[in-house]
């Protein structure tokens, strides 16, 4: 690199004496023969481009000294041939002759160090730079790098370093110097509520969060005090809100009201974006919910005794909460909600029972036993009798149909019927009623080795959920391996529960039609044990109950209900005060209507989608929604 700051100064007066030296050569030929000579450099070391580049720099000086030496009046000893001194030096740079560049003969005063240079020149003699290395930027980078490190600056070293890290990482610097600083984005009362119901967290640790964001200067959360007022537009009017020591309730009319409104607030755009820029005075909507009741065990008890004024389930209980119930939905009234200037939508509410179990089914039914059907009332002894379809012994009760198939608990009893009859294959009998077959079904139970259908503490249920039944069924092979069951009656059983359990309108042709084959498959291999009230209930009435159904029969099970039983039994632990009875269900209950909130549910919605496992829907049951609503 020192050639390449090595120049030489001739006088203009020697390259001009070359002109006339020899007659015999030409006199560009012995001026350059001269500068070589005085550069130290042969021909051959140069390439015929700079060699060819000389010549004209050195005929561009025999140009402007015949010019000034006409001008002269032909007077050689002149020192000075007008404003031109032969006295004066041209500078030759040797290093662009030996690197193969262009040639200089500049004439002028010595160039200065670069630092002591004009702007407009230092950017001159970058570009000649850049232009020498074939405007490579990383090559010269890298050099300013090692030049940098060497002189000391090894700040400067650094930034280089980094701009090449990778080939994207200037756009980043360049984003993050002069790009706008970002404002920080503040929560809204809203999100923050929905932010402490999904993390589970109290007053004092909100707060606790709030206050070091704001020593870090993020004051992006929104005092308490404001969240408080979310909460209570959560919550329907207090005078619709009844709370003692032994019950909480809202009457039906006030949580409808409060409902519509905040759906209609969530979904205002959609609902005004609906009707198309058509001015109308009012619009008519019709709110369908689902409702049931159902017990909630498990929960902790505290050391104060008293003496509860609730009752246990049973039929009396149910029929006398189903009749008020009743008479609450015969004397509902539309609600009137102000959509827009001059615009008035008007909400019907329909409501059907279809969250419940099937002991309230059976209760409400007027069905002893829950070995028979609730919507036929046929027994066990006729279920697989299959010729009864379509005659008066499998003819459901009209009034009964509304209560439809319950596709959470369908999941579990359906899977029973298979362990049941995987515990009495080898002897092949409904009921083992010898000390023999007992034995037997005891054998094969500790054959499958399952942890399953086994009774809880307490006498709340079994073992069995439903998720231990969604895993069983989703590898069908090895269910029918470990209980011997018929694989392809195993994959029926797991194609019509999906589709039950489907928020999609499903055919009540196709279905019925998948149904009945599944049933003569069950009846053809496993005569000797009857299906279940449940398997009955969904192979037989299962098309009669899709069509009778309002909306699809997934949107009506009551997944949501049970899903519900654990957040009361962690808001009575962590988020209500114990020092009443009455607060401490008051707190439960006003918790459970903001974590039921349409607005604030809304938030978190993307969130707990993608907490779900999402799994591939079979192409059976692709197959069977209705054919306009067939979309997945």
């Amino acid at each position: 690199m020192d050639g390449l700051q090595q120049s030489s100064f001739l006088k203009k007066r020697d390259v001009v004496d070359q002109f006339t030296s020899d007659e015999n050569t030409t006199n560009i030929e012995n001026a350059v023969s001269f500068i070589l000579s005085k550069l130290s450099i042969e021909v051959f070391d140069i390439r015929n481009s700079s060699l060819e580049e000389l010549r004209r720099s050195v005929t561009n000086l025999q140009y402007r000294y015949d010019e000034r030496w006409k001008a002269a009046s032909r007077n050689l000893k002149a020192e000075t041939l007008i404003g031109w001194s032969l006295s004066s030096s041209c500078q030759i740079c040797r290093w662009k002759l030996q690197e193969g560049g262009l040639p200089q003969i500049c004439r002028g005063r010595p160039n200065l160090p670069f630092n002591q240079q004009s702007a407009r020149t230092q950017r001159r003699a970058a570009a000649d730079l850049s232009s020498a290395e074939g405007n490579n930027p990383n090559k010269i980078l890298r050099a300013a790098q090692i030049a940098a490190k060497r002189s000391g600056k090894k700040d400067l070293a650094v930034i280089i370093s980094e701009t090449l890290r990778s080939p994207a990482r200037p756009s980043k610097i360049r984003r993050k110097l002069f790009s706008n600083p970002v404002e920080m984005a503040k929560f809204s009362p809203e999100e923050a509520l929905s932010l402490i119901l999904d993390l589970s967290l109290s007053k004092e640790q909100y707060t606790v969060i709030r206050n070091s964001a704001k020593l870090k200067g993020a004051d992006i959360y929104p005092s308490y005090n404001q969240v408080r007022n979310a909460k209570g537009n959560c919550r329907p009017d207090s005078d619709s809100i009844q709370v003692t020591e032994t019950m909480a309730q809202v009457s039906l009319q006030g949580v409808l009201n409060h409902t519509a409104k905040r759906i209609v607030h969530l979904q205002r755009e959609c609902i005004i974006a609906d009707m198309g820029g058509e001015f109308t005075r009012t619009l008519e909507a019709n709110l369908v919910c689902s409702w049931g009741f159902d017990g909630s065990s498990g929960h902790s008890d505290y050391a104060q005794k008293f003496i509860s004024a609730g009752s246990q389930e049973s039929e009396t209980l149910v029929r006398t909460e189903k009749a008020s119930m009743d008479s609450q939905i015969s004397n509902l009234q539309t609600t009137e909600i102000l959509l827009q200037d001059d615009t008035t939508l008007i909400v019907h509410f329909s409501l059907f029972m279809t969250l419940i179990d099937g002991k309230v089914l059976n209760y409400i039914t007027g069905t002893k036993s829950m070995q028979t059907c609730p919507l036929c009332r046929a027994t066990p002894k006729l279920f697989n009798d299959l010729s009864n379809i379509g005659k008066d012994v499998f003819e459901p009760e009209p009034e009964s149909l509304q209560y439809g198939n319950i596709p959470l608990h369908a999941w579990i009893r359906l899977f029973e019927c298979l362990l049941h009859i995987s515990y009495k294959i080898n002897h092949r009998k409904w009921q083992a009623r010898t000390t023999h077959e007992k034995l037997e079904v005891q054998s094969r139970k500790k054959e499958l080795g399952l942890n399953v259908d086994l009774p809880k503490p307490g006498g709340s249920g079994t073992t069995n959920d439903g998720n231990t039944a969604r895993r069983a069924f989703e590898d069908a092979e090895v269910l029918a391996n470990i209980l011997r069951i018929d694989t392809q009656l195993i994959k029926n059983f797991h194609i019509i529960l999906i589709a039950l359990s489907c928020q999609f309108p499903l055919d009540p042709v196709k279905f019925g039609n998948l149904a009945r084959t599944t049933a003569q498959l069950y009846v053809e291999i496993y005569p000797w044990y009857p299906m279940p009230a449940t398997v009955h209930n969904i192979l037989i009435h299962g098309p009669q109950v899709i069509l009778n159904s309002l909306l699809p029969v997934g949107m009506l099970g009551e997944d949501a209900a049970e899903s519900r039983n654990k957040y009361y039994k962690t808001f009575r632990l962590s988020h209500s005060r114990k020092f009443s009875r009455a607060a401490n269900l008051n707190d439960v209950f006003m918790r459970s209507m903001d974590t039921s909130d349409p607005i604030i549910s809304s938030l978190s919605l993307n969130s707990r989608i993608c907490k779900r496992k999402r799994l591939a829907i079979p192409k059976e049951v692709v197959d069977l929604p209705a054919g306009h609503e067939r979309r997945f």
